[in-house]
């Protein structure tokens, strides 16, 4: 029998209380990434692109965002119930997250 060592969530919906970070962050910055959705959607760019151009929305003061800033903001969606338990209780039985 193998025997489980990771655990991985999703967030959004699962541990945080949002249906989307990133539209999260978005409407924080007050700004719409609906082009490069479609041009995504329809195969004109991929993956890395459309988070490149999503990245340059993200300014405050006209300067582009931190990491550190990006995880603050993050940091203010609210949990799903039962999640912090959830995460602190899987780390006291030492399962790698």
């Amino acid at each position: 029998m193998n025997k489980i060592e990771l655990v991985i969530f999703d967030m959004d919906g699962v541990l945080t209380d949002t249906i989307s970070s990133w539209k999260y962050i978005h409407e924080y910055f007050g700004c719409s990434n609906e082009r490069s959705v479609d041009e995504y959607l329809k195969g004109k760019i991929d993956d890395m692109e459309f988070i490149k151009r999503d990245a340059t929305l993200w300014k405050e003061d006209g300067k582009p965002i931190t990491r550190d800033r990006l995880v603050d903001i993050l940091s203010d969606i609210p949990l799903m119930r039962g999640a912090e338990q959830c995460i602190n209780a899987l780390k006291e039985k030492t399962y790698i997250l």
